[in-house]
């Protein structure tokens, strides 16, 4: 069996990102997001048995641009509980 999933992540500025899983792992791992901010929080999507509504932490708009169509997200304060 194989793992299918993605990765998404969140910068101290709210700035979110997502890479899938392997190419994730595959190359060198980021620690800072396009804004130079660092990466503070992380969210592990497992799809390999399209269950991956579960696995989705929702995250809370904190501002949107209306001009340049971007919002940055709270970090939550918490992982989920699996």
């Amino acid at each position: 069996m194989s793992y299918e999933g993605y990765i998404r992540v969140l910068c101290n500025n709210g700035h979110l990102t997502e890479w899938d899983y392997y190419e994730y792992y595959n190359s060198e791992e980021p620690n800072t997001c396009h804004c130079g901010a660092k990466f503070v929080w992380r969210n592990d999507v497992d799809q390999t048995n399209c269950e991956e509504e579960k696995y989705i932490i929702k995250l809370e708009v904190d501002k949107f641009n209306r001009d340049k169509k971007i919002c940055t997200y709270k970090i939550p304060d918490k992982i989920k509980e699996r």
